[in-house]
Parts: structure tokens; sequence; C-alpha cells
């Protein structure tokens, strides 16, 4: 038989990882060849063997590639899952917060045209600030800001322009200035002020506050000017009535005490002298009837003049006296009126009628005009000494006739003279001579019915002199004035 001779050959078989995995045998028959021969063979078969080993842990390193990379791959599935999770989360999250942010912005945008239309809505009313304007100072006195109604009606919507200093406003009053100057400065240190200031004939209230940042520092004064012109004048129309009311409540007074004294004088002259009269009824007396008749008289004309004077005053307060010119010549009509008068004189006075012309002819109201210079006389005599001289003269210029009572009487104390035509007001120095104070104050009357005027001038205890101007023909003024 022929004997059957194996060679074998192992080889160890390691993982990617260099771990032992198992070992290759390799069994082939062996018979007697030659050396040479038995060294191909063997570099053959350590060929082979080597191949074979590299296939083998190809494959296993293959095999354990594909398990790497599946298990990398269930991983990377892993990881792409939570990653999807996670992405999707944050898409949420994103589109949440984007929903949040359009919804932002709308706010914001609905915010935006909240406060342009409050901006517009405050300069529309700052524009619009009825009877007034609104202005702002900052802490350099410069001008912030103004605006209001008003702004046109004083000139200062273009004479305050916004950054200007206050003392760099030139056309603004410097007084004006001034005093707005004080009170922002006030108002910076955080008062709250209030005053009046007046511009072109308009009367404002100025209110004031103090306006303070986010740091409640005062940074800017508010000034608001409010026109109260028209309380302004409702307040002087009461304070007028008012002082006409005290006037008439002391007019009552003095009308009540002058005309208890007035009235008590001479009908106590008239209950005195008819008593005498009753026990002078013998023959022979006739002269001291006479004398007390006389005085009855004078004491009834006092009377008559003082009711005269009332009726007078009465009228004119009504409205009823209404001057009627007339034409007529002043000289002949004077001249009648110094006759008439003679009968008052004191012993020794004299009247002295001057004139400038032997005719003068006028249109003017003769009832009036013989009140006027009737009472002026009147006065002369009454307020002058014995053998003293009065004047009446009368003069023309151009179409003015001037009318002059001059006296050397005890003159009106300076004092006196401002109120001297004013209802039922008498001098100091005239306490003790009779009158109602009403005569004065009807002659001026009188002077204005007809257009004219009247002045005084006066020296104590150095007479007194009255001037009378009125037109000489009332007519050619088309209007009849009613007082």
């Amino acid at each position: 038989m022929k004997e059957n001779i194996k060679a074998c050959w192992s080889f160890p078989i390691f993982s990617s990882n260099k771990e032992l995995l198992g070992t290759f045998a390799i069994y082939f028959p062996v018979s007697r060849i030659p050396l040479d021969t038995e060294k191909e063979i063997i570099y053959n078969i350590t060929q082979a063997t080597s191949v074979a080993i590299d296939q083998h842990n190809e494959g296993v390193a293959l095999k354990n590639s594909r398990e790497e990379l599946a298990a990398y791959a269930g991983a990377l599935e892993s990881k792409v899952a939570d990653r999807t999770v996670e992405l999707k989360d944050m898409v949420q999250k994103l589109v949440e917060s984007n929903l949040s942010l359009e919804d932002q912005i709308q706010i914001t945008k609905t915010a935006e045209n909240s406060a342009i239309d409050s901006q517009k809505l405050l300069e529309t009313i700052f524009k619009n600030f009825p009877r007034g304007f609104v202005g702002v100072v900052d802490f350099n006195m410069s001008v912030v800001f103004i605006e209001g109604e008003d702004l046109d009606a004083v000139g200062f919507r273009e004479a305050i322009q916004v950054g200007k200093r206050i003392d760099e406003l030139s056309n603004v009053p410097t007084q004006l200035k001034k005093k707005v100057k004080e009170n922002v400065q006030k108002t910076l240190k955080g008062e709250h002020c209030s005053f009046e200031v007046k511009v072109e004939n308009i009367s404002y209230l100025v209110n004031t506050t103090p306006l303070f940042n986010e740091d409640h520092v005062v940074t800017r004064a508010l000034l608001v000017y409010n026109n109260i012109s028209d309380q302004k004048r409702v307040e002087v129309e009461i304070r007028n009535t008012l002082e006409k009311e005290k006037e008439l409540n002391e007019l009552k007074s003095r009308f009540i005490s002058m005309a208890s004294h007035e009235f008590r004088t001479p009908l106590s002259t008239i209950l005195s002298a008819t008593n005498l009269i009753e026990r002078q009824n013998e023959v022979g007396q006739e002269e001291k009837r006479i004398k007390y008749i006389s005085k009855i008289k004078v004491s009834v004309k006092n009377l008559v003049g003082i009711l005269n004077d009332f009726l007078s005053l009465s009228k004119l307060e009504e409205g009823k006296v209404i001057s009627q010119p007339a034409l007529f010549d002043l000289v002949e009509f004077l001249e009648s009126l110094v006759e008439e008068i003679q009968g008052v004189k004191k012993a020794g006075q004299v009247i002295e009628f001057i004139k400038s012309q032997s005719n003068i002819d006028v249109q003017l109201d003769p009832k009036l005009l013989r009140h006027i210079v009737y009472n002026l006389l009147s006065n002369a005599i009454k307020y002058s000494q014995e053998n003293k001289k009065i004047s009446l003269k009368i003069d023309t210029k151009n179409t003015n006739l001037f009318i002059e009572v001059t006296d050397q009487g005890i003159g009106i104390p300076t004092e006196d003279q401002v109120h001297l035509f004013q209802r039922f007001y008498r001098a100091k120095n005239a306490a003790n001579y009779e009158g109602t104070g009403l005569g004065l104050n009807i002659v001026r009357q009188y002077v204005l019915l007809m257009e004219g005027n009247i002045t005084f001038k006066s020296n104590l205890d150095q007479g007194t002199t009255f001037t009378i101007e009125l037109p000489l023909n009332l007519l050619k003024n088309e209007k009849n004035t009613t007082y």
C-alpha cells in the first residue's frame, strides 16, 4: 500500500481589534518530492494560505464593518430621530415665537398709530387752544413749544420762535418778558404760579406748572395763558355797579341830611315871620310887617329853588331833558337876566356885564342857558362878600361862544376842586352857606346837553372864574342830544 502522508498548516485568525478569533488549519498530502519542488510547493501553499487568510480576514472585517455600520446606522437613526424631535420642538417654538413676534409687532404698530393719533390730537388741541395759548420753557429759558388760538390776536405767532431764549424775543414787551421769566424760574424750582398779564389790551391769567422727567426731576415749565378779558370786563361792570350803588346810598344819605337842613331853615323862617306878622298888626307897624313878608318871600323862593333842583335832577336822570335850540340875541337875553338877578345881590355888590359885540345871534336852548348863567351868577353873589364886584363876560371865537362868570369870593379849596361837579358835593368852606350841592352838577349836565364844556379856575379867598364854551349854532349839528 501506498503510504498517505498529510501535512498540516495552522494559522491564527484575529479580529480588527486584534482579538484572537480562532485558528485556520490546512491539511494536504505529502510525498517525497525533490527539494526544489518541495520548496516551490511550500511557497505556493504559503501564497495560497496567505490569500485564503486575507480573504477570510476581509470577510470577517466586512462582516464586522457591516455590523458596525448597522450599529452606527441605528445609533444615527436614533440621533436623527432625537434631533428630529428636537427640531420639531424648536420649529414649534420658532412658530410660537414668530406668532408672538407678529403679535408684538402688531401691538407696537397699534401703539405707534395710537401715539401718532394722540400727538396729532394734542397738536390740534394746542393749535386751537380756545381763548389763549400754551407754552413750554426749559432750564435755559428757551421756548420749547408754543401754540394756541390767541397767538395771532396778540401777534406772538411771528414774535415768539421755538428755540429762542425769552430775553432774545425782541418783539415782546420788556415788562412781560421780565414777569414771565421770574415766574418760570420759580416754576423750575417746583412751584406752581398764577399771575395776570396784559397783551395788546387783552388780559390773560397765566398758570404755570413744573414738568418732570422719568427720574422725577423738573426739566421744563408749562405755561397756560387763559383769556380773561370778559371776566375782567364783568368785574369792572360789577365794581362800577357797586360803586354806583355805594354812591347812590351816599347820595340818599346826603339828600336826607341836606333836605332836612335846607327845608327846615326856610320853613322855620317862614313860621317865625308869620308869628311876628300876627303880633305886629297895630297901626304904624307896616314897615316891620313888610320886612317879615320879605323874609317869607325869600324863604319860599329858596324852597322853590331847592325843589326845582330836585325836579331838574330827576328829569335828567330819566332822560327827559332835551336840548331844543332856538335863534335869539344873546346880548339882549343876558341883559334881561342880569336885571332880574339884581334883587338877590348883597349890599354893595355890582354885576358888570362885558360884551365884545352889541348883538350876538345864537341858536341854543334858552331855558338851559338861562339856568346855567343864573346859577353861576347866584353862586357868585352867595359866596362873595358885600361890596364885591362880579363880572359876566361874553365873547365869540370862530364858531364858538365863551361865557365867563368871575367873582371875588371865598374860592374853592384845592382838595375839593376835583369833586366840585359831583351831586350833593359841597366844598368844606361852603358849609355855612345855604345850598343843595346840586347846582353845579345840573349846570354841567345842561352844558353837555348843548355839546359844550365847562371849566374853572379858583384860588382860596381870592375868587373863582367859571368858563363855558358852547357852539354858536347848535342846529348845525344834526343830532339833538338826550341826557
